[in-house]
């Protein structure tokens, strides 16, 4: 048996929905478990903080949003870049 952080269970997840590490954000409240885990499984963090009571310190590598809206709001930033990228 193996569980987060293990990177195994991120691509078995990655396996049973038939996405490619690239394609996927993965979003989470656990810096070392989710963060990392999905980092080193080769996904994109995304460190969700909204649901923290705790203090933090911030990794400013890591995309890091404290609503599903501002999560919102930088995934459509992003898909603009990109599709102006493309022209």
């Amino acid at each position: 048996m193996f569980r987060k952080p293990n990177k195994r269970l991120f691509k078995l997840a990655l396996e049973k929905a038939g996405l490619k590490r690239d394609e996927v954000w993965y979003v989470g409240d656990q810096y070392e478990c989710d963060v990392k885990g999905s980092l080193n499984a080769g996904m994109f963090p995304v460190w969700y903080i909204g649901a923290m009571d705790l203090p933090y310190s911030e990794d400013h590598s890591i995309l890091t949003v404290a609503s599903w809206d501002e999560l919102r709001v930088k995934m459509e930033g992003l898909q603009k870049r990109a599709e102006k990228e493309r022209k």
